[in-house]
């Protein structure tokens, strides 16, 4: 299911050649069709989400870092 209706990414603009306009529709679509954008592809379990995942290590390294 599409995350935005009409014309995406009105309020980015880009510069430089690290990310284009089409690699950023192709995440904003949310088809996955970006190798390494999907969860299994960081081997998670089937019901954890990358974000919580992210989030965990993060706080993790913080504890580890003060």
């Amino acid at each position: 299911m599409p995350r935005f209706r009409g014309e995406p990414l009105t309020t980015i603009r880009i510069e430089g050649t690290l990310f284009s306009s089409d690699v950023l529709r192709q995440i904003a679509d949310g088809k996955n069709r970006i190798p390494g954008l999907p969860p299994d592809s960081y081997h998670l379990s089937g019901t954890e989400r990358l974000d919580e995942a992210a989030g965990r290590s993060w706080n993790r390294l913080r504890r580890q870092y003060s």
